[in-house]
């Protein structure tokens, strides 16, 4: 005689239970920049950490058109990850040793370069500005032929932490997704990954949109490729708790509710659902449903037209060469390059539930520098 036997699934325990038990043993940290760090921590229901604006498990929407800063938010935040809290000077020359504060957090990071734009010798330029200004406030002696071997193998060091895939698809980037636990096991048991960036998460609107409408499936989560995505990054925020990131393309602005006319600074969510939409639709997708991925905080970059500054094109990578004169992505290169070249860069930032009058609104800014992403110094 056969049995069979059917074991029900259990539920996950609850989110808060177990992530918010990991945020108060070992906060992520906070995102260096004082204003946005100040508005989080300032419209949280739950303070995990005075000392870290974010939680493990958050989720971060970055939004914004071409040019406006996103990816340069993106690498600052990388470097934060990555870079070690602090690092032990010793020098064989001369009897001396010092304890370099860094602040960085010193875990991994996942990168989906859906845009194929990510710059990794942009972060490295960025880790190597920071070590040195770091090194250069703790006053250490001179340390002759040594100082920038120690400062580059820090630099080295901190990169093996970040692991960057490049899908080119929906499907791809779900599937990597799925499989991502299996590669943290095999390829990275000794790291744990604090960030996963996905850089952009509008990088197949046009193709996944296109594909649905010439097969005339209904938008459903079932046939949606994004929703697939989303499933498999509530999946692994589930599992392994890390801060999420998404850029997301700015394309339609947002009028303004008191005059039609005018226009805000914010824009409307163009990805249909399952995508969080706490601002346009809010209760999209449901509470509890496989897809429902909660947002945490919500950053809008603003595109404003910049001056005409000096900027250092030295750079073999800079010069715009498209094949084909594709005009339109000419022109966004010269734009990104402008984001470096106006130097200031200033975002909103919203909490959604803390408020829809405008008064949960903060603001921020930060600088792009040739070599690095800074905050702005306070007034």
């Amino acid at each position: 005689m056969l049995f069979s036997i059917k074991v029900r699934p259990q539920a996950p325990p609850p989110f808060q239970s177990v992530v918010s038990q990991m945020s108060i043993a070992d906060p992520p940290g906070s995102t260096m920049l004082h204003a946005l760090d100040g508005h989080i921590l300032g419209h949280r229901q739950v303070v995990t950490s005075v000392e870290s604006s974010l939680s493990r498990g958050d989720v971060i929407e970055i939004q914004g058109p071409a040019a406006s800063g996103k990816s340069q938010l993106l690498y600052h935040l990388a470097a934060s990850c990555i870079l070690p809290k602090e690092v032990l000077v010793v020098s064989s020359d001369i009897p001396v040793q010092c304890m370099v504060h860094l602040g960085g957090w010193c875990r991994s990071a996942i990168v989906f370069d859906c845009d194929g734009r990510w710059d990794t010798r942009r972060l490295h330029d960025m880790l190597l500005a920071r070590l040195k200004l770091s090194f250069s406030k703790n006053q250490l002696p001179p340390l002759p032929h040594k100082s920038n071997s120690t400062v580059s193998s820090i630099a080295l060091d901190a990169l093996s932490r970040l692991h960057v895939f490049r899908p080119t698809s929906s499907f791809q980037l779900a599937a990597t997704l799925l499989n991502l636990p299996k590669y943290h096991t095999e390829q990275m048991p000794d790291e744990e990954i604090r960030m996963l960036f996905v850089d952009s998460i509008s990088s197949f609107y046009w193709a996944d949109r296109w594909q649905a409408e010439y097969s005339g499936s209904k938008k459903t989560h079932r046939s949606n490729p994004l929703g697939h995505v989303l499933r498999y990054l509530q999946a692994f925020r589930w599992s392994h708790g890390p801060v999420i990131v998404l850029t997301n393309w700015g394309l339609n602005p947002l009028s303004s509710t008191t005059s039609p006319a005018s226009s805000t600074p914010f824009f409307k969510q163009h990805l249909s659902s399952p995508f969080p939409a706490p601002f346009d639709e809010p209760g999209r997708p449901p509470l509890g449903h496989p897809t429902h991925l909660p947002l945490n905080c919500h950053i809008t970059l603003p595109f404003a037209f910049v001056s005409q500054l000096q900027f250092n094109h030295s750079r073999s990578d800079s010069s715009v060469s498209h094949e084909g004169g594709q005009l339109e992505e000419a022109l966004r290169d010269v734009r990104r390059k402008e984001v470096v070249s106006r130097g200031e860069i200033g975002g909103y930032v919203r909490i959604p539930h803390s408020g829809q009058d405008g008064s949960a609104v903060g603001r921020f800014s930060f600088r792009v520098l040739v070599h690095d992403v800074v905050a702005r110094p306070s007034a």
